[in-house]
């Protein structure tokens, strides 16, 4: 009798084990499976990439023109109004302070012409825009917030495509960018 016993609760053991654990293996699986996908910095520039048309180059070189075009003609304070910043990814008009030292660094700018020298896009917030004026090179970055370009200076902190290491694929994606609504009503 207490094998009869043994045998049966030895029977059970095994049906739980065949049934239940890969039931639950399976039903764990699945779960892990559903997560969302991380967003990263390749599927962001990817998808900013695709969304880019003609006209987006063209406003791009046109800001640039239109820039250059102040500082040549002694429009300093037109050419400043056209710089801003990228901070946090909200998109502030430059300082005071930035204005006041910016200033004489344009107002001493020779007459010569302005050259790009190249340009490239790879999100609305990290993007160069690379141009010589009279021996001295600018390195703009192009934002693009809700359809439209703003200007803002590189800094050293800055990616860009000028660097050796470029940014990691994997990284997370950038967010997403607006404007500071104060500043741009």
């Amino acid at each position: 009798m207490a094998r009869l016993c043994e045998a049966r609760h030895f029977y059970i053991i095994m049906k739980i084990r065949l049934f239940v654990f890969p039931f639950l293996f399976c039903f764990l699986l699945s779960a892990c499976n559903n997560s969302p996908k991380v967003r990263t910095y390749a599927d962001a520039e990817r998808e900013f990439l695709a969304s880019l048309t003609a006209e987006d180059s063209l406003a791009v070189v046109d800001l640039a023109k239109e820039f250059f075009e102040n500082v040549q003609y002694n429009k300093t304070d037109e050419a400043l109004d056209m710089i801003n910043v990228l901070e946090n990814a909200v998109l502030y008009r430059i300082d005071l302070a930035s204005r006041d030292f910016l200033r004489p660094r344009f107002l001493r700018m020779p007459e010569e012409g302005w050259s790009l020298v190249r340009y490239s896009f790879s999100t609305p917030g990290v993007n160069d825009l690379v141009c010589m004026y009279g021996g001295m090179k600018l390195v703009f970055n192009p934002v693009k917030i809700d359809g439209r370009w703003y200007l803002t200076l590189k800094d050293g902190f800055q990616p860009s495509a000028d660097l050796s290491k470029g940014i990691n694929p994997n990284s997370p994606a950038p967010k997403a960018l607006r404007l500071n609504k104060k500043e741009f009503a």
